[in-house]
C-alpha cells in the first residue's frame, strides 16, 4: 500500500512540475477546461435536470485531435441513448426486488464482458452506465423513469455537441486513417474468455449489492455509486488495483479543491468560472500528460465538476456536493472490497491452470 501511495505521488508530482507554456499537452489541457465550463453554462441556460453531467460528459470527451474527440463523443451519446432507452424499460421491475437485481447482474456482467472485447468500449461502458443510473435513480419514485432516461441523454447530448465544436475549430486535424485502431476479438466468439467473464459475473454480484448496503446504512451518493463502479470494472483487465487507487485519490484531491473553491466563490460567477477553469485546466494537463498517473487527472477533474456545478448557478451549499464525493468514494471502496472477498469465488470459476507437459518445458531457446 506505501509503495502505491508513493508511485502515485511521484507520478503527481512529476506531472505538475511539467507544466510550462511550452508543453504539448497545455492546448488540449485548455480545451477540455473550455468545454466543460461552455457546457455547464449551456446547461445553465436550458435549465436541464444535471447540468454537472453535461459538464463532465464534454471534459472527459477531449482528446488531443479532433476526430478522435469527436469518435469518443459519439460512441457516448450513442451508448447514452441506448442505455437510457434500456434502463427505463427495466424500471417496470423496481417494484420486483429479486427480478431488479438480476437484471443488475446481467446488465453490469454483459457491459464489462462485451467492452473488453468491442470496437467501441466506450459507447458499450456509457450504454451500461446509463442502464443502471436510471434504475438505481428512480427506485425511490418508479415514475420518475422517463424523465431521469431524458435528461440524462439531453445532458449528455449537450455535453458531446459542445466538445465537438469545441475540437472542430481549435483542435488539430489528422486523417482518421491514422488513428491506430487495436484489432478485437469477436465478441462471442468462442470458446468464452472464461476468466474475463468470471471477472464480468463478480462485478455484476457487486453492483447489485450496492443498493442494499447504501439503503441499509443509509449511505449517501447512492446515485453516483453505478458510475463510479462500472468505472472501475471496466478496467478490471489493465488493473483494477491500480484504477481504483487513481479514482480515490483524484476523488479526494478532486473533491478537496471543489469545496474549496465553492467556498471562496459562493455566488459570484465570475470568480466561480474562473476557480473552474484552473482546477479543470491543471485536472486535464495531468490527463493528457498520458502517463502512469493519467486517470488521476480525469477524476480530480470529475471530481471538480461533480462538487462546484450544483443547480442551475453556482452555490455554496455543500451538502450536494459532500454526498456527491460521499458517492464516488463510496463506489471505490465497495468495488475494491467486492473484489478481494469474491477473488476465491473467481478462481473456482476459471478451473485450475492448465498443467504443462514435460516436453512444454524449458523449450526456450539459449
Amino acid at each position: 500500500m506505501n509503495a502505491l501511495a508513493v508511485r502515485l505521488w511521484n507520478n503527481i508530482t512529476e506531472d505538475l512540475r511539467a507544466l510550462n507554456f511550452s508543453s504539448p499537452t497545455i492546448q488540449p489541457a485548455i480545451r477540455s477546461a473550455l468545454v466543460g465550463i461552455i457546457a455547464c453554462i449551456v446547461a445553465f441556460a436550458l435549465a436541464l435536470d444535471q447540468p454537472w453531467w453535461a459538464g463532465l460528459t464534454g471534459f472527459v470527451a477531449v482528446r488531443a485531435h479532433a476526430i478522435a474527440t469527436l469518435r469518443r463523443c459519439m460512441e457516448r451519446v450513442s451508448g447514452t441513448v441506448v442505455g437510457a432507452a434500456i434502463g427505463y424499460f427495466l424500471s417496470a421491475l423496481l417494484g420486483l426486488d429479486l427480478l431488479f437485481e438480476i437484471a443488475c447482474i446481467v446488465v453490469t456482467t454483459f457491459t464489462i464482458y462485451v467492452q473488453a472485447r468491442s470496437r467501441y468500449p466506450h459507447a458499450v461502458l456509457f450504454g451500461g452506465i446509463t442502464v443502471l443510473m436510471v434504475m438505481f435513480g428512480s427506485l425511490d419514485d418508479p415514475a420518475s423513469a422517463l424523465h431521469l432516461a431524458a435528461n440524462r441523454a439531453a445532458e449528455t447530448t449537450v455535453g458531446v455537441c459542445v466538445a465537438s465544436l469545441v475540437d472542430y475549430v481549435f483542435a488539430r486535424h489528422i486523417k482518421e486513417s491514422l488513428l491506430i485502431k487495436k484489432p478485437m476479438p469477436p465478441i462471442f466468439a468462442f470458446p468464452i474468455d472464461k476468466n474475463m467473464m468470471a471477472i464480468a459475473l463478480i462485478g455484476g454480484i457487486s453492483v447489485a449489492a450496492i443498493p442494499l448496503v447504501w439503503r441499509t446504512f443509509l449511505l449517501p451518493g447512492f446515485d453516483q455509486t453505478p458510475f463510479t463502479a462500472l468505472i472501475i470494472l471496466g478496467a478490471t483487465g489493465k488493473g483494477p488495483v491500480w484504477k481504483a487507487a487513481n479514482r480515490f485519490t483524484g476523488g479526494l484531491i478532486g473533491g478537496a479543491y471543489g469545496l474549496l473553491a465553492m467556498h471562496f466563490a459562493g455566488d459570484n460567477f465570475v470568480l466561480w468560472a474562473l476557480l473552474l477553469f484552473i482546477g479543470l485546466f491543471c485536472a486535464a494537463h495531468i490527463e493528457h500528460r498520458a502517463r502512469d498517473a493519467w486517470y488521476v487527472g480525469m477524476q480530480i477533474g470529475i471530481t471538480i465538476i461533480a462538487a462546484m456545478v450544483q443547480g442551475l448557478a453556482p452555490s455554496d451549499d455543500i451538502i450536494q456536493s459532500l454526498d456527491r464525493i460521499t458517492g464516488i468514494l463510496g463506489g471505490v471502496v465497495m468495488i475494491a472490497v467486492f473484489r478481494i472477498a469474491l477473488e476465491p469465488f473467481r478462481l473456482w470459476l476459471i478451473g485450475p491452470a492448465p498443467e504443462k507437459l514435460p516436453n512444454q518445458q524449458n523449450t526456450n531457446p539459449v
